[in-house]
């Protein structure tokens, strides 16, 4: 299946939800309610990345893509990485910029409208270790609206990362011990395809 490269519209200039597919029928909740009610029903979610056969065969990264899927296996938004080809193949992890825009799936998923819902905005950081940590600002689409900021603590082994909300408190903390398969040895197949992360409420 051939997955969308949406058409992005650039931050501080969005005045209405983007919608690729069919218009949303006349009286559909906003963006935000559709999104919001989503995650409040979810107990937990499966991020996939879709497989991308350019990177697998030249080794140079491409646009990450990843569906995110509930309980039940269904999928419920999708998510698209903006980047250049040096910010993904020069730059140091922990240092590349991105955005990463997140969009609504309807009951047809990929096939039918997508609705961008988030974007998450990590600007370019000089980081070394532990200091000048990466910080990556998520506002609603539609509005343009600061919902919070995801920080990525430093951490010798374990995948950390903590988000807050849009006063800069503590809200979610999200941890994956090191010792886990997929992260010692990531491979397409069996145990070594997972990475889990623990969600806990930081409030």
């Amino acid at each position: 299946m051939q997955y969308p490269n949406p058409q992005i519209q650039p931050p501080g200039q969005v005045q209405m939800a983007t919608v690729i597919g069919n218009p949303m029928p006349v009286g559909r909740p906003t963006t935000v309610l559709d999104g919001m009610q989503i995650v409040a029903g979810l107990q937990k979610v499966q991020v996939r990345e879709l497989r991308q056969m350019v990177e697998a065969i030249t080794g140079f990264d491409q646009r990450n893509k990843y569906i995110v899927k509930d309980e039940a296996g269904r999928d419920i938004f999708y998510a698209v990485e903006e980047s250049n080809v040096c910010e993904r193949n020069c730059y140091p992890a922990d240092c590349a910029p991105w955005d990463l825009h997140i969009y609504v799936l309807g009951p047809n998923g990929l096939r039918g409208d997508l609705i961008h819902w988030l974007t998450v905005h990590r600007p370019c950081s000089c980081t070394c270790l532990c200091a000048n940590r990466p910080v990556a600002y998520v506002t609603e689409t539609s509005t343009d609206q600061l919902l919070g900021t995801l920080h990525d603590p430093y951490a010798c082994c374990d995948l950390t990362f903590k988000i807050k909300d849009a006063a800069g408190n503590d809200v979610i903390t999200g941890v994956g011990g090191c010792c886990q398969l997929g992260m010692c040895c990531p491979l397409p197949c069996g145990p070594c395809q997972h990475v889990g992360v623990e969600l806990t409420d930081s409030m």
